[in-house]
C-alpha cells in the first residue's frame, strides 16, 4: 500500500499508531477492528527487509483486478498456470487505488514477483481455481 494509504488507515481507526501524537514514524501499526472488518487479516508494516512500501495481508472473498499477464503455462491434471500482476480493491475510500498483491519467490512475499493462478477446465469453460501465489 502507499504510505498515503497508511496514513489514511490510522486516521480512519483501521489501525492504531503507537506515535500519533507525536507523528515520528514507525515500523508497525496496530490492526482494529474496524480494520478487521474490512478482511485485512495482520498488523500493517510501514517497513522490513526487501520492502519500501507499507504491507500487510487479507484475507477473505475480494474483486481481484487484473494488469499485466507475465506467463501462462501448463500445470498438472490439464490446470493452466497463469502469472499475472494483480491488485484487491478494498471497499472503502481510503482505497480508491486498488492494493498490489504480491508473489513469492524463494519461499518469501516480494513486490517483485507476481502471483500465479491455477485455472482448470471443466464442461463449461476455464475457470480460476487457486491462487497460488
Amino acid at each position: 500500500m502507499s504510505f498515503g494509504q497508511l496514513l489514511c488507515g490510522v486516521k480512519n481507526e483501521l489501525w492504531e499508531s503507537e506515535n500519533a501524537e507525536t507523528g515520528q514514524p514507525q515500523t508497525s501499526y496496530r490492526l482494529t477492528q474496524k480494520g478487521r472488518d474490512l478482511q485485512f487479516s495482520d498488523d500493517v508494516y510501514a517497513s522490513g527487509p526487501g520492502y519500501s512500501t507499507p504491507y500487510t495481508q487479507v484475507r477473505g472473498k475480494f474483486s481481484l483486478l487484473l494488469g499485466q499477464v507475465i506467463t501462462i503455462s501448463n500445470g498438472n491434471d490439464y490446470a493452466k498456470l497463469v502469472q499475472a500482476k494483480l491488485s484487491v480493491k478494498i471497499p472503502h475510500p481510503c482505497f480508491a487505488a486498488a492494493l498490489p498483491i504480491m508473489g513469492v519467490r524463494k519461499g518469501k512475499f516480494t513486490s517483485d514477483a507476481a502471483p500465479v493462478l491455477k485455472y482448470e477446465e471443466d464442461e463449461s469453460g476455464w475457470h480460476l481455481t487457486e491462487l497460488m501465489h
